[in-house]
């Protein structure tokens, strides 16, 4: 409510309000009542109320959301085609590696560039027969589940042994971290293996993302470790 000491509202106020909300007139149901004039009932002509001016902003208004929301979509779309492109790349660069070690070597050294992250590394359990092998990280088993926080995978800021994962990758601790338990697709696997992954900022890995891709990573290293080994003729297990 206006107060006797506020100055009076011009005609002017009103459209310097219209033009600066566009959509006032729509929102705020039947506005009728601002074209009617008070000479309108007592059968005298009624001047015209021009209002294009402000219809033409709101107009305005509504193209340039028209020409963000195609913009984001736009965006979404590249976005969308570029994930596409690094699945399909990676999913041949594993599919060509032929032989375990090939494999172990393309998660350190390869991925991370495919991916897009700081670095990526399997960290298996100590009893396993690769636990020496130069590009992975290995860990008494009893402490891989903490690296997901006792599940299936964790994203998020790295705590406790996350960061210790790579101390031999980078030189500073990550500052958003992935892992995920490689699935078991056989009753004898061992549940072992773990890849990690270090983003390049803190909100490249959180808890709001979508786990879809790196289930499939995880997914697509864990068959080739399996079909290698049988082909190498290995006892090696992976989880």
């Amino acid at each position: 409510m206006a107060k006797p000491s506020d100055p009076p509202i011009s005609g002017k106020d009103v459209l310097n309000f219209l033009e600066q909300n566009p959509d006032f007139l729509i929102e705020h149901g039947n506005t009728d009542w601002l074209f009617r004039h008070p000479h309108q009932d007592s059968g005298q002509p009624a001047p015209v109320v021009d209002l294009g001016h402000v219809m033409t902003k709101r107009a305005q208004a509504a193209l340039r959301r028209s020409i963000s929301v195609k913009a984001s979509m736009v965006d979404i779309t590249t976005a969308n085609h570029e994930i596409q492109q690094r699945v399909h790349h990676l999913a041949l660069l594993i599919t060509a590696a032929a032989s375990v070690d090939e494999v172990i070597r393309l998660v350190r050294h390869t991925l991370p560039e495919v991916l897009d992250v700081a670095a990526a590394t399997l960290v298996v359990g100590d009893h396993l027969p690769i636990h020496g092998h130069p590009d992975v990280v290995s860990f008494d088993k009893g402490y891989l589940p903490k690296l997901t926080g006792g599940g299936e995978l964790s994203l998020g800021q790295p705590a406790g042994l996350q960061a210790e994962v790579f101390r031999p990758v980078l030189s500073s601790a990550p500052k958003s971290v992935a892992f995920c338990f490689l699935p078991r697709y056989l009753p004898e696997q061992d549940h072992d293996m773990v890849l990690a992954l270090a983003g390049h900022q803190a909100d490249s890995f959180t808890e709001g993302h979508g786990t879809d891709f790196l289930e499939f990573i995880t997914a697509m290293i864990a068959v080739a470790l399996l079909a290698r080994a049988q082909a190498d003729g290995t006892e090696h297990h992976h989880g």
